[in-house]
């Protein structure tokens, strides 16, 4: 959906970063690197087949079929980018593959670290699908937040969560928002 080169140069530069270090910090949570293609802007992952989301025939009624204990494991992963201070904003099912029995996460072209420059929905338009938006603007009123103004990473965690409502489980989400 990025088109500006610009755009997607960040995008680029922040998933092989924020990939490269959670293989590092966190290797359960992330499929294996098996490459990284500079010129091309690829990188090869070892993953088992569809991801998450397409396992689960995308219906999160079916992700306790695909993985009994993913709610689990999706935690231990969030827990793992808040320990390490960032905002991980891509959070749909299909950011997840199965490998081995173990949930990996993929999809850190939208991971903001704590200590950045606090950033508005419009900056990162780009890198959310419509549909997403739609169901972003509507929590807007309800969370205080102008499209437009610059807003803390904890005030958009919370609404990319609420946008997700959708995709994940009432009780799950309050559970994510609960981690510190």
């Amino acid at each position: 959906q990025v088109v500006d080169p610009e755009k997607m140069e960040e995008k680029w530069e922040r998933e092989v970063k924020f990939l490269q270090i959670m293989r590092g910090a966190f290797p359960m949570h992330v499929p294996q690197i098996l490459d990284i293609d500079y010129k091309h802007r690829k990188i090869y992952l070892q993953i088992d087949g569809p991801d998450f989301w397409e396992l689960s025939k995308c219906s999160q009624e079916n992700y306790g079929n695909v993985l009994p204990d993913w709610q689990e494991q999706m935690l231990a992963i969030i827990q793992a980018h808040k320990d390490r201070g960032w905002y991980k904003f891509s959070m749909h099912p299909s950011s997840y593959f199965v490998v081995d029995g173990k949930l990996k996460s993929i999809n850190y072209f939208f991971t903001y670290h704590k200590d950045e420059p606090n950033i508005s929905i419009a900056d990162v338009e780009s890198h959310i699908y419509s549909t997403r938006q739609d169901e972003m603007r509507k929590h807007l009123a309800t969370l205080g937040i102008d499209w437009n103004t610059k807003q803390s990473f904890e005030t958009l965690e919370q609404l990319c969560w609420e946008s997700f409502r959708t995709n994940y489980p009432a009780d799950f989400i309050e559970r994510v928002k609960c981690l510190k």
